[in-house]
């Protein structure tokens, strides 16, 4: 007589506590939510008008809210805002509002958001970075790429390079110790050097440092006058620069180089759109809402 074996009690499934809670997660029905996209300008011009429009995305499918409309306010400090409360119809995907918005400061717009008020639930806030800034910087640096190179070809090759006589003393060569004074056309380098040490003798006066040496001080400082290193600053600055006009064309080089410059700023300072996109939970409310819910206030 052959013995059966007795059948093996039947192995559960053992899940482990994660993938229970992945597993109930799944079939917990989620809270709807009201998708909202935002589409501004976060850099604008002072005095002039740019669009706000507040809209629900065209792929997804409203939620079911009480009286099928939300409240959104526009609340821009520093800024006009025409109209500054719109009623947003939600039961249809792709529905939108339109504000208008015109900055009267320059700068950071602090604390620019939206408001949403939707029944039944508190107030959210949509935080929106705005800042108003004209082109000045831009104006300032095409003047300067227009003006500059003309000034420096005027002062260096035009008719305003300076011109005058200067003053040299040379010793004797058969007595080194008489000087003697010469007098010549002197040229432009030298003509600089000497209008700088003259505004230092005869506008300012006699003064240690300055245009005299300075015998009382410290001994560093013994030899050092100021009236004699800016004239030789000012005349080598001149002569180099005349060089760079002549040789390697200093006026076209500035010319395309502010241009540039101001091409980058009128870049930079150009008025420039954003997209915000916010997610908003409806929560079940404990107490029912009122009859009445397109108000803009919160309900309590």
């Amino acid at each position: 007589m052959t013995k059966t074996a007795a059948p093996e009690p039947s192995k559960k499934s053992k899940e482990t506590k994660p993938e229970a809670e992945a597993k109930s997660d799944k079939t917990a029905p989620q809270e709807p939510r009201l998708h909202l996209q935002c589409r501004y300008y976060w850099k604008m011009k002072p005095q002039r008008v740019f669009p706000l429009t507040v809209e629900l995305p065209k792929k997804k499918e409203p939620p079911k809210i009480e009286g099928g409309v939300v409240v959104v306010r526009a609340s821009i400090p520093g800024a006009e805002v025409t109209p500054q409360e719109q009623r947003l119809d939600v039961t249809q995907a792709g529905n939108k509002v339109h504000f208008y918005v015109t900055p009267l400061a320059r700068g950071r717009l602090p604390d620019a958001h939206l408001e949403v008020f939707v029944p039944g639930q508190p107030r959210l806030d949509v935080k929106l970075g705005m800042r108003a800034s004209g082109q000045k910087l831009a104006g300032t640096l095409l003047l300067l790429a227009l003006l500059v190179p003309w000034l420096i070809g005027q002062y260096t090759v035009g008719p305003w390079r300076p011109t005058g006589r200067v003053t040299y003393s040379i010793r004797d060569a058969i007595n080194p110790n008489i000087e003697r004074r010469i007098e010549r056309e002197g040229r432009p380098e030298e003509v600089v050097g000497k209008n700088v040490k003259e505004f230092f003798e005869k506008d300012i006066g006699k003064k240690p440092l300055l245009n005299e040496k300075w015998s009382d001080g410290p001994e560093f400082l013994s030899d050092f006058v100021l009236s004699e290193s800016a004239s030789k600053w000012a005349s080598s600055t001149y002569e180099w620069t005349l060089l760079a006009v002549r040789d390697f064309r200093l006026r076209t080089i500035l010319f395309i180089f502010l241009l540039l410059l101001s091409f980058v700023a009128w870049s930079f300072g150009r008025p420039r759109r954003t997209l915000v996109r916010k997610s908003i939970p409806l929560k079940q409310s404990e107490t029912p809402p009122p009859s009445e819910v397109l108000t803009a206030q919160p309900v309590a």
